[in-house]
Protein backbone atom coordinates (compact mmCIF):
# COMPACT_ATOMS: atom_id res chain seq x y z
CA UNK A 1 0.00 0.00 0.00
CA UNK A 2 1.01 3.68 -0.53
CA UNK A 3 0.29 5.06 2.89
CA UNK A 4 1.76 8.35 1.65
CA UNK A 5 0.64 10.61 -1.16
CA UNK A 6 1.51 14.05 -2.07
CA UNK A 7 -0.43 16.05 -4.69
CA UNK A 8 0.71 19.16 -6.62
CA UNK A 9 -1.97 22.01 -6.21
CA UNK A 10 -1.55 25.35 -7.82
CA UNK A 11 -3.47 28.26 -6.20
CA UNK A 12 -5.87 29.67 -8.72
CA UNK A 13 -8.20 33.00 -9.05
CA UNK A 14 -11.15 31.18 -7.32
CA UNK A 15 -9.38 29.75 -4.64
CA UNK A 16 -8.35 33.63 -2.65
CA UNK A 17 -10.49 35.88 -0.88
CA UNK A 18 -9.72 39.61 -1.34
CA UNK A 19 -6.33 40.01 0.24
CA UNK A 20 -5.30 37.44 -2.88
CA UNK A 21 -4.86 34.55 0.29
CA UNK A 22 -5.82 31.26 0.39
CA UNK A 23 -9.08 31.09 1.78
CA UNK A 24 -10.33 29.11 4.97
CA UNK A 25 -12.72 26.67 2.94
CA UNK A 26 -10.15 27.03 -0.04
CA UNK A 27 -7.78 24.76 1.72
CA UNK A 28 -10.32 22.63 3.30
CA UNK A 29 -11.50 21.76 0.23
CA UNK A 30 -8.02 20.46 -1.37
CA UNK A 31 -7.36 18.50 1.58
CA UNK A 32 -10.65 16.95 0.82
CA UNK A 33 -9.90 16.34 -2.28
CA UNK A 34 -6.67 15.07 -1.47
CA UNK A 35 -8.16 12.97 1.06
CA UNK A 36 -10.65 11.52 -1.81
CA UNK A 37 -7.54 10.60 -3.85
CA UNK A 38 -5.41 8.75 -1.35
CA UNK A 39 -8.22 6.54 -0.35
CA UNK A 40 -9.17 5.97 -3.71
CA UNK A 41 -5.61 4.91 -4.83
CA UNK A 42 -5.62 2.63 -1.65
CA UNK A 43 -8.72 0.99 -2.76
CA UNK A 44 -11.24 2.35 -0.42
CA UNK A 45 -12.75 4.48 -3.05
CA UNK A 46 -16.62 4.97 -4.28
CA UNK A 47 -17.32 1.40 -5.29
CA UNK A 48 -16.09 0.54 -1.45
CA UNK A 49 -18.35 3.47 0.25
CA UNK A 50 -20.70 4.90 -1.32
CA UNK A 51 -21.54 2.25 -4.10
CA UNK A 52 -22.10 -0.04 -0.83
CA UNK A 53 -24.31 2.92 1.24
CA UNK A 54 -21.82 4.27 3.71
CA UNK A 55 -20.52 7.69 3.64
CA UNK A 56 -16.79 9.04 4.53
CA UNK A 57 -17.35 12.30 6.83
CA UNK A 58 -15.34 13.81 9.40
CA UNK A 59 -15.71 14.46 12.88
CA UNK A 60 -12.74 16.65 14.08
CA UNK A 61 -9.98 18.48 12.60
CA UNK A 62 -7.54 20.84 13.98
CA UNK A 63 -5.12 22.90 11.59
CA UNK A 64 -1.91 25.15 12.16
CA UNK A 65 -0.67 27.74 9.99
CA UNK A 66 2.70 29.36 9.64
CA UNK A 67 0.84 31.84 6.61
CA UNK A 68 -1.21 30.77 3.97
CA UNK A 69 -0.36 30.70 0.51
CA UNK A 70 -0.89 32.99 -2.23
CA UNK A 71 -2.74 33.41 -5.71
CA UNK A 72 0.06 31.63 -8.47
CA UNK A 73 1.38 29.87 -5.95
CA UNK A 74 2.22 26.40 -6.64
CA UNK A 75 2.01 23.86 -3.06
CA UNK A 76 2.37 20.62 -2.56
CA UNK A 77 -0.17 18.35 -0.24
CA UNK A 78 1.65 15.50 1.89
CA UNK A 79 -1.02 13.16 3.26
CA UNK A 80 -0.96 9.38 4.89
CA UNK A 81 -3.56 8.17 7.48
CA UNK A 82 -2.71 6.92 10.56
CA UNK A 83 -3.90 3.78 12.86
CA UNK A 84 -7.50 3.51 12.72
CA UNK A 85 -8.74 4.21 16.74
CA UNK A 86 -11.90 2.18 16.97
CA UNK A 87 -14.32 3.67 14.18
CA UNK A 88 -12.14 6.82 13.09
CA UNK A 89 -9.96 7.35 10.49
CA UNK A 90 -6.91 9.73 11.67
CA UNK A 91 -5.59 11.51 8.77
CA UNK A 92 -2.64 13.64 8.56
CA UNK A 93 -1.61 16.79 5.88
CA UNK A 94 1.43 18.53 5.46
CA UNK A 95 1.57 21.82 3.37
CA UNK A 96 4.81 22.61 1.59
CA UNK A 97 5.66 25.92 -0.47
CA UNK A 98 7.97 25.79 -3.39
CA UNK A 99 11.13 25.81 -1.16
CA UNK A 100 10.21 22.33 0.99
CA UNK A 101 9.33 24.68 3.59
CA UNK A 102 6.19 23.40 5.81
CA UNK A 103 3.72 26.24 5.89
CA UNK A 104 0.31 24.09 7.00
CA UNK A 105 -0.43 20.99 9.71
CA UNK A 106 -2.92 19.26 9.35
CA UNK A 107 -4.65 16.46 11.50
CA UNK A 108 -8.61 15.06 10.32
CA UNK A 109 -10.54 12.64 12.44
CA UNK A 110 -12.77 10.93 9.14
CA UNK A 111 -15.56 8.39 10.38
CA UNK A 112 -17.99 6.18 7.55
CA UNK A 113 -21.70 6.62 8.46
CA UNK A 114 -24.18 4.97 6.85
CA UNK A 115 -26.16 6.04 4.59
CA UNK A 116 -30.25 5.37 5.52
CA UNK A 117 -29.77 5.19 9.07
CA UNK A 118 -26.99 7.87 9.27
CA UNK A 119 -25.19 6.22 12.31
CA UNK A 120 -21.30 5.46 12.42
CA UNK A 121 -20.64 2.15 11.19
CA UNK A 122 -17.27 0.10 12.83
CA UNK A 123 -14.45 -1.21 10.55
CA UNK A 124 -15.44 -4.70 10.68
CA UNK A 125 -18.72 -3.63 9.50
CA UNK A 126 -17.58 -1.44 6.98
CA UNK A 127 -14.46 -3.42 5.46
CA UNK A 128 -12.45 -0.45 5.53
CA UNK A 129 -9.67 -1.76 7.51
CA UNK A 130 -6.35 -0.10 7.13
CA UNK A 131 -3.12 -1.53 8.50
CA UNK A 132 -1.01 0.33 11.76
CA UNK A 133 0.93 2.85 10.21
CA UNK A 134 2.54 6.27 11.36
CA UNK A 135 5.65 8.29 10.00
CA UNK A 136 5.90 10.20 13.91
CA UNK A 137 4.98 13.28 12.03
CA UNK A 138 1.55 13.30 13.29
CA UNK A 139 -0.27 16.35 15.27
CA UNK A 140 -2.54 15.79 18.16
CA UNK A 141 -6.24 16.68 16.68
CA UNK A 142 -7.96 15.53 20.10
CA UNK A 143 -8.09 19.42 21.30
CA UNK A 144 -10.68 19.82 23.61
CA UNK A 145 -13.05 22.75 22.76
CA UNK A 146 -14.41 24.75 25.90
CA UNK A 147 -16.61 27.60 23.97
CA UNK A 148 -16.75 30.58 26.87
CA UNK A 149 -20.17 32.43 26.70
CA UNK A 150 -21.30 34.06 23.60
CA UNK A 151 -23.82 36.84 22.85
CA UNK A 152 -23.69 37.60 19.73
CA UNK A 153 -26.24 35.17 17.25
CA UNK A 154 -26.58 34.12 13.54
CA UNK A 155 -28.26 31.63 11.38
CA UNK A 156 -26.48 29.29 9.18
CA UNK A 157 -28.67 27.70 6.67
CA UNK A 158 -27.64 24.73 4.64
CA UNK A 159 -28.67 25.93 1.20
CA UNK A 160 -28.36 23.93 -2.10
CA UNK A 161 -25.20 25.74 -3.28
CA UNK A 162 -23.61 24.80 0.09
CA UNK A 163 -24.36 20.88 0.48
CA UNK A 164 -22.89 17.97 -0.75
CA UNK A 165 -23.31 14.13 -2.23
CA UNK A 166 -23.92 13.39 0.94
CA UNK A 167 -27.22 15.78 1.65
CA UNK A 168 -25.85 18.27 4.40
CA UNK A 169 -24.00 21.31 4.72
CA UNK A 170 -20.21 20.02 3.48
CA UNK A 171 -17.57 20.83 6.09
CA UNK A 172 -15.68 23.37 4.24
CA UNK A 173 -18.81 25.76 3.88
CA UNK A 174 -19.34 26.15 7.74
CA UNK A 175 -16.00 28.43 7.53
CA UNK A 176 -17.24 30.71 4.46
CA UNK A 177 -20.12 31.16 6.57
CA UNK A 178 -18.16 32.01 9.84
CA UNK A 179 -16.03 34.66 7.77
CA UNK A 180 -19.36 36.28 6.28
CA UNK A 181 -20.51 36.98 9.92
CA UNK A 182 -17.07 38.59 11.21
CA UNK A 183 -16.06 42.30 10.67
CA UNK A 184 -14.27 43.06 6.95
CA UNK A 185 -12.06 45.31 9.14
CA UNK A 186 -11.39 42.42 10.82
CA UNK A 187 -10.42 40.04 8.12
CA UNK A 188 -8.48 42.27 6.55
CA UNK A 189 -6.19 42.57 9.19
CA UNK A 190 -5.62 39.36 10.48
CA UNK A 191 -4.76 35.66 9.10
CA UNK A 192 -6.40 32.53 11.10
CA UNK A 193 -3.05 30.76 12.53
CA UNK A 194 -5.69 27.47 14.51
CA UNK A 195 -8.58 26.14 12.94
CA UNK A 196 -10.69 23.91 15.31
CA UNK A 197 -14.01 22.04 14.63
CA UNK A 198 -15.78 19.50 15.78
CA UNK A 199 -18.80 18.39 14.06
CA UNK A 200 -21.75 16.91 16.39
CA UNK A 201 -24.16 16.43 14.27
CA UNK A 202 -25.11 17.32 10.55
CA UNK A 203 -27.03 20.21 9.16
CA UNK A 204 -29.49 18.72 6.28
CA UNK A 205 -30.70 20.42 3.52
CA UNK A 206 -32.50 23.29 4.26
CA UNK A 207 -32.35 23.42 7.52
CA UNK A 208 -31.74 26.23 9.79
CA UNK A 209 -29.30 26.45 12.96
CA UNK A 210 -29.19 29.34 15.59
CA UNK A 211 -25.25 29.79 15.97
CA UNK A 212 -24.00 31.17 19.17
CA UNK A 213 -20.47 33.42 17.90
CA UNK A 214 -18.06 36.05 19.85
CA UNK A 215 -13.99 37.23 19.76
CA UNK A 216 -12.13 36.29 23.21
CA UNK A 217 -8.64 36.94 23.37
CA UNK A 218 -8.35 36.75 19.45
CA UNK A 219 -10.16 33.43 19.05
CA UNK A 220 -13.31 33.59 17.30
CA UNK A 221 -15.77 30.83 18.36
CA UNK A 222 -18.47 29.40 16.83
CA UNK A 223 -21.08 26.94 18.66
CA UNK A 224 -24.12 24.99 18.91
CA UNK A 225 -25.88 21.70 19.11
CA UNK A 226 -24.48 20.95 15.85
CA UNK A 227 -20.76 21.75 15.79
CA UNK A 228 -18.11 24.28 17.75
CA UNK A 229 -15.67 26.24 15.76
CA UNK A 230 -12.55 27.90 17.14
CA UNK A 231 -10.56 30.37 14.74
CA UNK A 232 -7.36 31.61 16.18
CA UNK A 233 -5.21 34.77 15.13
Amino acid sequence: MEFEYVFEHKVEYEHCNLKGELKISSLLKMIQEVSSRHVDILDFGKDKTMDKGILWVIAKQHTEIKRMPVYGETIYIRTWPSTTVKFLYPRNYEISDEKGEIIIRCNTLWCLIDKNTRRITFPEQNGVILPPYSNGREINCNVSLMPPALEQTTIFKAQWSRCDLNGHLNNTSYFDMCEDVLPTSFLKEHVAKTIDVTYKKEIILDEEVNVRYGLVDNVYWFDCDKFTIRLGF
